[in-house]
């Protein structure tokens, strides 16, 4: 959990095969300068433990949830990237009154058949061999393999230097981390039983996506997410993909300021 800024807080939470920094490197100077950034790191992911299977959007909302409660935070803005949206969204159905408002950037929220998260990292989760299959691939496959789809994450725009130089590229890499990866791609069942109830989530909501996402298709997830909420808009920012925290900031900042009324 990194931390910067004072104000009202604004909660960060990073995507698939990502942890706190990203969100940080992307977005702490931008959001930091009249708020109180807390950039957390997902149960399972960088710095962060949870118990095997422990995956669904709600437990990790519920570990989130004991964290944010012992740093005095008693109400925030939650503000989401890609497979960290679910769990932003199962925070506001719980605990409506601790969310000032939901940002959800390039959102992964409908269950589908993804091949890569499902061929690479989905096996990870299996009792047993998936942690065994982390421990092999870490020092063959993964080296190799993470990088390329880094490239294809940022595309159509290249990796920035910052990000390149400051992102815990190893600690991301972890077999630990990784078995925790697959576990949130084979979790279909717990996202299908969550987009039930978004038509239930009222929370002052802005939905913002790259119309270059080559990662997580817009019109499958972005658009019948605005549809599903009551209480939600979207804006389609043209030319960007998928990490859209690294490139635009400043809008991301006036978005915050949207939904929590200031």
């Amino acid at each position: 959990m990194l931390q910067a800024g004072g104000g009202e807080p604004v909660v960060l939470l990073h995507g698939a095969l990502g942890m706190a920094e990203d969100m940080a490197l992307g977005l702490f100077s931008a959001l930091a300068t009249n708020r109180r950034a807390i950039a957390v790191d997902r149960p399972g992911h960088g710095f962060s433990r949870r118990e095997r299977f422990a995956s669904s959007p709600m437990r990790q909302a519920e570990q989130i949830r004991a964290g944010l409660q012992q740093l005095g935070v008693q109400r925030a803005v939650m503000l989401a990237h890609s497979i960290g949206a679910p769990v932003a969204l199962a925070y506001a159905r719980a605990w409506p009154g601790e969310v000032a408002g939901l940002v959800l950037l390039a959102p992964l929220v409908y269950p589908e058949l993804r091949p890569l998260e499902h061929t690479y990292l989905s096996p990870r989760a299996a009792p047993w061999v998936g942690p065994l299959m982390s421990q092999a691939a870490h020092g063959s496959v993964d080296p190799g393999v993470l990088p390329l789809i880094q490239k294809t994450m940022f595309s159509p725009q290249k990796i920035p230097e910052y990000w390149a130089r400051g992102f815990p590229h190893e600690q991301v890499r972890q077999p630990e981390r990784m078995t925790a990866n697959g576990e949130d791609a084979a979790d279909m069942p717990a996202l299908a039983q969550l987009a039930i109830s978004y038509r239930t989530i009222a929370t002052s909501t802005v939905i913002l996506s790259g119309d270059k996402d080559a990662v997580v298709n817009p019109n499958r997830h972005a658009r019948a997410l605005v549809q599903a909420l009551p209480n939600a808009r979207l804006e389609m920012l043209p030319g960007l993909g998928h990490m859209i925290h690294h490139f635009a900031q400043d809008r991301i900042r006036a978005v915050v300021d949207e939904v929590s009324g200031t």
